[in-house]
């Protein structure tokens, strides 16, 4: 592989707690984008489903016990599963350097 090769991917992400992961990848095409969404789709059911939430549980505010105690529960609940819900998102691996290739003579940094 040259090292100005560049693949094209979809990931599927979650987070768990305080670790994020790349949960599947899918081809950088319109289907490999389309199962993604679906897979991604999926898993936030299951997640939802998991943790006892409704679409309509979705809808509720942040947390705030003291203002709505009757629905902190499912509101807190919400938020977690907000942030920890799969997405999707484009990626690009980086070029390759093989093991008898020159090393590259670019540095793609800020300063």
């Amino acid at each position: 592989m040259k090292p100005s090769e560049v693949s094209k991917f979809y990931d599927v992400k979650a987070k768990g707690g305080a670790r994020a992961w790349t949960v599947y990848r899918f081809p950088g095409t319109e289907k490999g984008w389309a199962r993604a969404k679906e897979y991604a789709r999926a898993y936030n059911a299951s997640l939802m489903e998991a943790m006892g939430l409704s679409e309509a549980d979705l809808t509720l505010k942040e947390p705030n016990h003291q203002v709505r105690p009757d629905e902190f529960d499912q509101a807190f609940k919400a938020e977690v599963y907000r942030g920890e819900r799969a997405v999707v998102s484009e990626v690009f691996s980086p070029p390759i350097v093989g093991d008898d290739d020159p090393l590259p003579d670019t540095y793609p940094h800020d300063y």
